[in-house]
């Protein structure tokens, strides 16, 4: 007897028990992208579409694209810039390979000149995201530039506010 003939006679299978699971695995996947569109991040961008212009010149709401430059990767970026005390934090959500999502906080020094702020800070962001990374760059009311580095990636940020 050939051994795959052998094989389908003697496994074991339960076609419809299959199917169930495979229908509750998938159910379970869509569920959950369903769930992380919701999250606290999209609640509070969504909440901030239709406030009233922020009152200093970076808060609020921007978007754009972030670039490694080593590799190549890039993605959409959004972010939401609220005041802290003589700082900014800067909760940022980007996308990788077009479906991937990471989050991450950070506080901004700032310091402002003529017609921009000029920014930096750095945030440890763990070592599966490359460990710790240091930002530098500028916004005014309409562009938000920052450049970052890492040990082993460095790229940019390019934003502005979103339409």
């Amino acid at each position: 007897m050939p051994l795959v003939k052998k094989f389908v006679q003697t496994a074991p299978c339960d076609y419809h028990h299959g199917m169930t699971n495979n229908w509750w695995l998938s159910a379970s996947i869509l569920a959950l992208a369903m769930a992380m569109g919701c999250s606290p991040f999209n609640r509070q961008w969504k909440s901030m579409a239709d406030a009233p212009p922020p009152a200093e010149v970076i808060t609020g709401r921007w978007q754009g694209h972030w670039y490694s430059e080593p590799t190549g990767h890039n993605g959409r970026l959004r972010c939401i810039v609220q005041r802290q005390d003589d700082c900014y934090e800067a909760w940022f959500h980007a996308v990788f390979a077009g479906c991937f999502t990471f989050k991450h906080r950070m506080t901004l020094e700032a310091e402002p000149e003529e017609e921009w702020i000029q920014l930096h800070g750095e945030e440890g962001l763990g070592a599966l995201a490359g460990g710790r990374y240091q930002y530098e760059g500028r916004a005014n009311g309409q562009e938000f530039h920052l450049t970052y580095r890492a040990s082993k990636d460095y790229g940019y940020f390019i934003l502005h506010r979103p339409e």
